[in-house]
């Protein structure tokens, strides 16, 4: 039996979800539908890093073939320029070394790294410091030694992983890397195992290594001096590490409380002893927080964390006021701190909301100056997008829960309103109140759209991100209670419901349409698993680490898999499928889509496909993504909007883009 509120209490809430709406400036009045080339555009300002004096900028920008490079902005002069050498490979990741020096990853494939560069803004250009192109590794900055200079630290992370020290200074006589003639200075001995990720202190030293052990994430803790490693006594799925201090004795950590909420504690590295709570809120985790420490890290000065919005807990006089001044000029926009320089005077903020991906300010601590840079994407302006409100809704076990809801944009636009389900990939991760062009493409069409964070999404408490989150069934519950929340609150109309998502969310979608087969007119999934045993065997294939924790959440009874596979329920779904898949998808193989649609065709359930040819796990270039979008478009004429078309049933498009 459904647990709903009762009709009253839907109404008070809803009533106050869309006067929200209108309070934070939705205007369908003069709305049309958006063009997906210009809502797939990439944003030119992202990922921004201040340099160490407060001097320049870096950050990436992402062109329309999705290549993302790095350029760098002088804030004396304005001047920019782009750093040559990126501009036909992609940035993984980049870090400023000095004021002069920057180092750079470059990868392949997105995920593979070609090799280590230096960066040199004085004679523009970019030498290689270690040479991956032979090799299938996965490198990251780790960190860079504040009180060393020209050193930098890297790793490659796995069964053979490498955490190494490298100097940045280059002989321009001898064209080599110091006197000996090689980058690296030091190879530190991993310890033994299956090394996830090295974490570096607040300084830039090594001092962490994260390992999977028996299903249990584990740390052990680097003295450098003699290269030993100590374990340490903490299960880092239940307390992860946030940060560690630059003495390394002290660490940042946070656990669930006996309420359900989360704390943040310090934590003795050399007792191996837990602190005190210095910080706690009972509804959200803040294990994904990110934390502002001062220069030894034993001083909180913020925490930032997803709440419905993004929140800013401030322990420090000047940077809450930098903050607040900023906050007031962006009234209705999330305004967070981005970067700083060494010294802790200068700041880069974020003024972000659901119709503004982002513009960047700097603010001078001593003279309270505060400098607009740029914006993230600046065609937006002017264009008639929709705001994203949140409403609470109650889940079939009484468990409360949160989603978020924006309402069409179009003139003719009135309750109760055609719907559309957007489920976030995951599982275990959430949607948050920011832009989203799916959303803004789908209220420009005249559709609501709700953004359930069903169980298992994170960030919130233990009850709806922990207990639960290996219940698929229970997930779809929650979408499916959302949705009729809607309905019965005389939002949605029932005879025009759709859903739609990508990876988990494309799960989602398939089950809903196999195990609600009267609730849904269409589904629509991207880069979609059907089939958890096919997915368990690929990640035993791929990824060791996460197939075991896999099976140590899971388990492997056959029964148990096919249960929750909605494939094994095709004989169900009635409703028209659009499926999309890219073809260099290696996260989840293009044959779980395939599967998927010979097992509709056999059964003339009407779809229709759209498989990339140079797409891996989503559609992250511009044009796969307008294309992606401009086929949607067009199925949801036929058969979301259309009622039940004239058409012959089975694959009934195929839209192919050959591979660049």
């Amino acid at each position: 039996m459904y647990l709903f509120l009762s009709y009253r209490r839907q109404a008070r809430l809803l009533t106050v979800v869309f006067a929200l709406l209108v309070l934070v400036g939705l205007n369908a009045s003069f709305a049309a539908e958006l063009d997906p080339n210009t809502l797939a555009r990439k944003p030119e300002f992202a990922s921004v890093q201040l340099s160490p004096e407060g001097k320049s900028i870096a950050y990436l920008r992402i062109n329309d073939e999705d290549l993302i490079s790095l350029e760098v902005l002088d804030l004396a002069t304005s001047e920019k320029r782009g750093v040559s050498g990126t501009e036909n490979s992609d940035v993984g990741a980049f870090d400023w070394v000095s004021e002069r020096e920057l180092v750079v990853l470059l990868t392949r494939d997105k995920l593979y790294t070609l090799g280590v560069f230096i960066y040199d803004l004085k004679t523009g250009r970019l030498a290689k410091l270690r040479d991956f192109t032979t090799t299938r590794s996965a490198a990251s900055i780790v960190g860079i030694p504040r009180n060393r200079k020209n050193r930098l630290v890297t790793a490659t992370v796995g069964e053979n992983g490498v955490l190494e020290e490298l100097t940045t200074r280059f002989d321009m006589n001898s064209r080599t890397w110091s006197s000996d003639g090689t980058a690296v200075k030091r190879s530190y001995s991993p310890p033994a195992g299956r090394v996830q990720a090295y974490v570096a202190d607040v300084t830039g030293e090594p001092a962490l290594a994260l390992l999977f052990e028996d299903g249990t994430s584990v740390g052990y803790l680097l003295d450098a001096r003699d290269e030993t490693w100590t374990r340490l006594p903490l299960d880092l799925e239940e307390t992860p590490i946030q940060a560690i201090s630059a003495d390394q004795q002290l660490a940042w950590v946070t656990r669930f409380t006996s309420d359900g909420g989360t704390a943040l504690h310090t934590y003795d590295l050399v007792k191996k002893e837990m602190g005190p709570v210095v910080f706690s809120d009972p509804d959200y985790d803040l294990s994904t927080s990110r934390l502002m420490l001062d220069k030894s890290g034993r001083k909180l000065q913020a925490v930032t964390y997803h709440k419905v919005r993004r929140h800013t807990e401030w322990f420090d006089d000047k940077l809450a006021s930098a903050h607040a001044r900023i906050a007031g000029a962006f009234q209705g926009y999330d305004v967070v701190a981005i970067d700083r320089s060494r010294d802790r005077n200068k700041v880069v903020f974020a003024a972000m909301s659901s119709t503004e991906p982002g513009q960047y300010f700097l603010a001078d601590l001593q003279t309270d100056a505060i400098q607009h840079l740029a914006a993230a994407s600046p065609w937006l302006e002017g264009l008639p997008l929709s705001s994203v409100a949140s409403f609470e809704f109650t889940a079939r076990d009484g468990l409360k829960m949160q989603a978020y809801l924006t309402l069409p944009t179009t003139p003719d636009a009135k309750r109760p309103y055609p719907l559309m389900v957007l489920g976030h990939g995951g599982p275990w991760a959430r949607d948050t109140w920011r832009f989203d062009a799916e959303v803004q493409f789908l209220a420009s069409r005249g559709i609501a759209v709700l953004q359930p964070n069903y169980r298992g999404s994170t960030g919130f408490n233990y009850d709806i991100s922990r207990r639960d989150r290996f219940d698929f069934r229970k997930m779809h519950d929650d979408v499916t209670d959302a949705v009729n929340t809607l309905v019965k609150g005389g939002i949605a109309d029932p005879n025009k419901l759709g859903i739609m998502g990508a990876s988990f969310g494309g799960y989602l979608a398939v089950a809903g349409a196999a195990w609600e087969p009267d609730l849904y007119r269409v589904a629509i999934t991207n880069v979609g698993v059907f089939d958890w045993d096919m997915l368990i065997s690929d990640s035993r294939r791929e990824s060791y680490i996460f197939y075991d924790w896999l099976m140590k959440n899971i388990g492997s009874d056959p029964e148990k898999v096919e249960a929750f596979s909605p494939l094994n329920q095709v004989d169900d779904i009635q409703i028209p499928v659009f499926i999309a898949h890219g073809r260099q998808d290696i996260r989840v193989d293009i044959s779980q889509s395939i599967r998927l649609e010979r097992a509709l065709r056999a059964r003339d359930v009407p779809h229709e496909t759209y498989y990339e040819g140079d797409s891996a796990h989503g559609f992250a270039a511009a044009e796969a993504q307008a294309a992606y979008l401009t086929a949607l478009d067009g199925f949801l004429d036929r058969f979301f909007f259309g009622g039940t078309p004239n058409v012959e049933v089975g694959n009934t498009e195929v839209a192919e883009m050959p591979a660049r």
